[in-house]
């Protein structure tokens, strides 16, 4: 998910990074070191915090799906707009 926002962060409508991408980024890095761990041959699980990342970088699911939900329709209403004045239609 984080590869797709970089790819399409022109889509974004904002001009400053939303908080739920910042926090899906965050999300991604602290598992991106986790596993970096378990390769480790030496590596014995101690606890919680070695299974899933700390609860400061948790997965924004409520908040992405509200994000994109509501960047998605206005972003199909922009797209409707300019294809308006282009004369142009689509489904």
């Amino acid at each position: 998910m984080t590869d797709r926002v970089k790819a399409n962060a022109a889509l974004l409508l904002e001009n400053e990074m939303p908080d739920c991408l910042v926090r899906l980024a965050a999300n991604t890095a602290a598992y991106d070191v986790l596993a970096v761990r378990w390769e480790d041959p030496h590596f014995m699980a101690q606890g919680r915090e070695d299974y899933v990342a700390p609860d400061r970088y948790s997965f924004p699911r409520t908040e992405l799906h509200d994000y994109v939900g509501s960047s998605f329709k206005k972003l199909k209403a922009a797209q409707q707009d300019l294809l308006g004045k282009l004369g142009r239609k689509t489904d």
